[in-house]
């Protein structure tokens, strides 16, 4: 028996059968039986005195943090911020499933619907994680961090969330320091949240304007921290699954680096770019082990449709690993995966003068 406003965490699979009352799982209202398939953790949130019958691993138990109250307090356009592994993207789902909005994921690091260097809109489903609800929209950021460029990370999400009155906007973990604080309220101005939840522990001194729009929320409780490393194994793993295909499609070179005049030298917008760092160099390069690797968005009739590996390219064709069978145009990004799906950040650099 657990009383109302009592919160369990357990970890799946198993299966939950409520013999009295009611209970809440991911903003899912539960009266009879469910069944948590994946090897992940959840909290259970009694919504009134109930009995459960259960055989999952029970990690903890608490007085509840009252985030399904909160879901059901949001409406319209939410922005949740909060340091990395506060809970924000479990917080996410719930709103969604209890607002049926779709999320917006603008964390380009730890993607939880498509995968990293990605700003992603979701279908609206009911689900238990937000990845299960699918993708409707794509913008191509090409790096993991929003630091490299604050203003087209800014400019993405506004693309992607303009015509939506109702989305739940999961933001990065980017909480600490003036450049974060900028981008945050930066964010807030140009999205005009109606709700902002805020987690404890964000050190964001909000304008006072702003303030009157703030949920304060707490952090999950349990130790759930990614350090750098399991944050890098979480992304290669991302990768790992969405490229596990043999699919290949090719495309004129000229759409990845302009008019080719041999194998590794061409013309974009008036500037040379080789595919070496060999002297003569004249305007820019790019060493051609870095592209082979570099891992590319997608676009079909002007819409971001999905990611590519470049595996090979020649003075007419480059070759891209990709689940997506047809894209007109690439754009390019900043990270290259080797073939264990590690990442290497790789840019174009400015010929050095002989």
């Amino acid at each position: 028996m657990l009383e109302k406003g009592i919160d369990i965490v357990v970890q799946g699979p198993c299966d939950i059968k409520v013999l009295q009352g009611e209970v809440d799982i991911s903003g899912i209202e539960i009266t009879d039986t469910f069944h948590i398939g994946i090897n992940k953790t959840f909290t259970i949130t009694t919504l009134r005195e109930s009995e459960l019958e259960l055989n999952c691993n029970i990690l903890a138990k608490y007085p509840s943090l009252g985030w399904r109250n909160i879901a059901e307090e949001t409406s319209g356009k939410v922005i949740i911020i909060g340091k990395q592994n506060s809970g924000k993207s479990y917080l996410a789902n719930l709103i969604s499933n209890v607002q049926k909005a779709p999320i917006l994921d603008a964390d380009i690091g730890q993607s939880s619907l498509f995968i990293p260097t990605f700003i992603s809109l979701s279908d609206f489903k009911i689900t238990l994680t937000p990845r299960e609800k699918g993708v409707k929209n794509l913008e191509f950021f090409g790096d993991i961090t929003p630091s490299v460029n604050p203003k087209l990370h800014l400019a993405l999400i506004s693309k992607l969330s303009y015509s939506l009155d109702n989305v739940i906007i999961d933001t990065d973990g980017w909480v600490s320091g003036y450049q974060s604080y900028r981008h945050k309220i930066e964010l807030i101005y140009l999205i005009n949240p109606d709700f902002i939840i805020l987690f404890e522990g964000s050190n964001i001194d909000l304008p006072s304007d702003i303030k009157q729009k703030v949920i304060k929320v707490r952090s999950f409780p349990l130790s759930i921290d990614r350090d750098r490393n399991q944050r890098k194994s979480y992304r290669q793993n991302l990768y790992r699954e969405y490229f596990n295909t043999k699919n290949e499609i090719k495309m004129e070179t000229s759409k990845l680096f302009g008019s080719p005049i041999t194998d590794k030298l061409f013309i974009s917008w008036g500037e040379m770019i080789q595919l070496s760092d060999e002297q003569p160099c004249e305007g820019y390069y790019i060493k051609l082990e870095d592209v082979k690797g570099l891992l590319v968005g997608l676009t079909l009739k002007g819409k971001t449709v999905g990611a590519g590996l470049i595996t090979d390219i020649t003075k007419d064709y480059v070759t891209i690993r990709t689940r997506e069978k047809e894209a007109d145009g690439i754009l390019l990004g900043n990270i290259n995966l080797n073939e264990n799906f590690e990442e290497r950040r790789v840019k174009i650099e400015k010929c050095s003068k002989s």
